[in-house]
C-alpha cells in the first residue's frame, strides 16, 4: 500500500493522535488563514532585490500561501469543508507568473522553490485525485509542465551540473517528484540524470556525513534527498542502492549528532540558526526510512519555515518517541575537524576546517559552549540574507560572517581571511579534547598560534600559544548574554570566565541583522594583549 494513499491518510485521521493532529492544524488555520484573504503577491515587493538587496518581505508573502497549503492538504483530507479552501490557494500558486524567487531569478530558471512549490502542487493532486475539481487538476498540471517539466528538459542547470550543495537535492528532489507523481511516462527518460544530481549533492557532504553548509542545509538538503528516493521506491517498487551506502547512512546520523543541547544545533556556518525549530514535518521522513532518533518534539507539528509536508507527519504520528535524555559522549568529523562533546552537565563543540566552506564564515577554531538549552559562548549564526550577503567582496564585511562575530582571536588588529589557504591543522584529539594550530587563518600573522581545548567535568579550558605576534593579540569571545563583571570576574550568567591575563576585559554590544531579519544584539568580550616585540607566551581561559 502506498503511504499517501488518500485512503490510507484519511483512516490516520481518524486515530487518536490523527485526530490530535488534524485539530492542531485546524487551530493554525483557523488563527492565521480562516478570515483572511490571499494575498496578491506584490510587484514592489519583489523588485526590492534588485533595489536594495531586500528579499525578506516578498517571500514572507511567497512562503504564507505554502503554509496554507500545508494546513489544507491535511484539513480537506480530514473534511471536505476544506476542499474549496483548498482548490482556491491551489489556483493562486498556479497563477503565480512563476516561481522562482527574485533572489534567484537573474541565474535560475529553476530554482528550489519552484521546484518544491511543483512537487507540493504534484503531491496535493495525486493524493485528493478526483476531489479537487477537473479544472484545478487540469491547471496543475498544465502549470507543473510549463514551469518545471519543459524547462528541465531543454535545459541544464548549475545545479545538475557542476553545483555541490543542498541545491542539487532540492531542485531534483522536486522535479522528480513532479514527474513520478504528474509525468510518469516520461520519468525513465530523466531517471539517469535525476540520479546524477543526487550523486552531486552526495559529493558535497564529507565521507563522515558532516554538512559544512550547516545544520538547517542539512535538515533542508538530506531530506528532500529522503523524500525522493522514499516516493521513487513506493511508486516503482525499485529499492535505490545508494541508500545502502555507508556515507548516506553516516549523514543520517549527522542530524542526530548535530543535536547539541535540548533544542539547540551545531551553530556554524549560514546553517547555524539560533534555536533551531525540529521541523518534524520534514524531518520525519529521515527518521521513518533510516531508524535514527532526531529527538523530534512529540507534537512538533509545524515549524517557522513549515512547508506542504503534512501528509508526511500524519504517517510518522505512531512513530516512538526518545525519552528526550541527552546523550552523552564525544565526536569528532576528521575531515571538517569539528569536534562535539557532551558530558551530561553540558555540551561543547569547537571546529577548525578551513575559511572556504560552502556558506563559508571565517571561523577556524571558533566554539561554542551549551547548557540547559543556552549558548553562554555562542556561535551566532547566519545574518539577514541579503544581495550583498552573497558577493564576496561585501560578504565579510558582515558581522556574522567575518571571524569577528566569532571567539577567535584578532591578531595584530586583523581578522581571519577567507579562502581555503586559511585553515587550521589538527594537531591531537581524544575524548575529551582538541587541539589544532590556527595560525594559517590569519594573513601574515602568527608564526604559531596553538589553540587546544579541553573539556572538564565542571567546564571548558582554552588556551592559546603563541609566537611571532607582532604587535598586539585579542582573545574575543561572543554571547548572545550581555556579561557582567561582579568583583573583577566576568559571569556569563552563573559561567564565570577565568584567566591569568591580568587585564580589564572590553565588552561590546553589537547590532546585526538575523536570518529573519530583526535587529539582533551579540556581546563580544575581548581581552587584548600588547607587547613591544613578539609574543611568545601561553594563556589560558577557563568556563566554568
Amino acid at each position: 500500500m502506498y503511504l499517501f494513499d488518500y485512503d490510507n491518510l484519511k483512516g490516520i485521521t481518524q486515530t487518536e493522535k490523527g485526530r490530535e493532529y488534524v485539530e492542531y492544524l485546524r487551530n493554525y488555520y483557523e488563527e492565521n488563514f480562516a478570515d483572511n484573504p490571499i494575498l496578491a503577491l506584490k510587484y514592489s515587493y519583489a523588485k526590492l532585490f534588485s533595489i536594495n538587496g531586500n528579499r525578506t518581505l516578498f517571500q514572507a508573502m511567497y512562503s504564507d500561501r505554502r503554509k496554507r497549503l500545508m494546513a489544507l492538504q491535511v484539513l480537506a483530507i480530514a473534511d471536505d469543508k476544506y476542499i474549496e479552501p483548498l482548490e482556491d490557494v491551489l489556483a493562486a500558486i498556479c497563477d503565480e507568473f512563476t516561481w522562482v524567487l527574485p533572489a534567484h531569478a537573474a541565474n535560475h530558471l529553476i530554482d528550489l522553490m519552484a521546484a518544491e512549490t511543483s512537487m507540493y502542487l504534484a503531491e496535493t493532486s495525486y493524493v485528493m485525485g478526483e476531489r479537487l475539481s477537473e479544472e484545478i487538476r487540469k491547471r496543475i498540471y498544465t502549470s507543473i509542465e510549463n514551469k518545471i517539466i519543459k524547462i528541465y528538459e531543454n535545459n541544464s542547470f548549475i545545479w545538475d551540473t557542476t553545483r555541490r550543495n543542498n541545491w542539487d537535492a532540492v531542485c531534483a528532489s522536486g522535479v522528480g517528484i513532479s514527474y513520478l507523481y504528474l509525468f510518469p511516462e516520461r520519468f525513465p527518460r530523466v531517471k539517469d540524470r535525476l540520479f546524477k544530481t543526487f550523486d552531486l549533492y552526495l559529493e558535497s557532504l564529507d565521507k563522515d556525513g558532516y554538512c559544512t553548509e550547516g545544520y538547517s542545509y542539512w535538515v533542508y538538503g538530506f531530506s528532500f534527498f529522503c523524500l525522493f528516493y522514499d516516493v521513487y521506491e513506493q511508486l516503482t517498487g525499485e529499492h535505490a542502492a545508494v541508500l545502502d551506502s555507508e556515507l548516506v547512512k553516516n549523514i543520517a546520523l549527522y542530524g542526530q549528532y548535530a543535536k547539541i543541547d535540548k533544542d539547540f544545533c551545531l551553530p556554524y556556518a549560514d546553517g547555524g540558526r539560533n534555536n533551531t525549530n525540529d521541523q518534524s514535518d520534514i524531518l520525519c521522513t529521515i527518521e521513518r526510512m533510516f531508524g535514527v532518533d532526531l529527538n523530534l518534539k512529540e507534537k512538533g507539528y509545524l515549524s517557522q519555515g513549515s512547508r506542504p509536508l503534512g501528509y508526511r507527519v500524519l504517517v510518522t504520528l505512531d512513530r516512538s518517541h526518545s525519552s528526550k535524555k541527552e546523550s552523552v559522549g564525544t565526536v569528532f568529523y576528521n575531515v571538517s575537524q569539528v569536534f562535539i562533546r557532551r558530558n551530561g552537565n553540558y555540551a561543547f563543540t569547537v571546529k577548525g576546517g578551513h575559511n572556504d566552506e560552502c556558506h563559508n564564515h571565517n571561523d577556524v577554531g571558533t566554539f561554542a559552549i551549551f547548557k540547559n538549552g543556552k549558548q553562554y559562548i555562542a556561535d551566532i549564526g547566519v545574518g539577514e540574507y541579503t544581495a550583498y550577503y552573497f558577493k564576496a567582496q561585501y560578504r565579510y564585511g558582515i558581522f556574522p560572517c567575518s571571524s569577528l562575530s566569532h571567539s577567535v582571536p584578532i591578531v595584530d588588529g586583523k581578522a581571519q581571511e577567507p579562502g581555503k589557504e586559511y585553515c587550521a591543522t589538527v594537531l591531537s584529539h581524544d575524548e575529551t579534547s582538541v587541539t589544532y594550530d590556527i595560525a594559517k587563518a590569519y594573513k601574515d600573522g602568527a608564526t604559531k598560534l596553538i589553540a587546544a581545548y579541553r573539556t572538564e567535568q565542571d567546564g571548558v579550558g582554552v588556551s592559546y600559544s603563541c609566537e611571532g605576534i607582532k604587535e598586539n593579540i585579542v582573545f574575543r569571545f561572543a554571547s548572545f548574554t550581555q556579561p557582567q563583571i561582579k568583583d573583577g570576574k566576568v559571569f556569563i550568567e552563573d559561567m564565570e570566565i577565568e584567566t591569568d591575563i591580568n587585564v580589564s576585559p572590553e565588552i561590546k554590544a553589537n547590532e546585526y541583522s538575523n536570518y529573519s531579519g530583526e535587529k539582533t544584539i551579540a556581546y563580544t568580550i575581548d581581552y587584548e594583549v600588547i607587547k613591544s616585540g613578539n609574543v611568545n607566551a601561553e594563556f589560558k581561559f577557563k568556563f566554568n
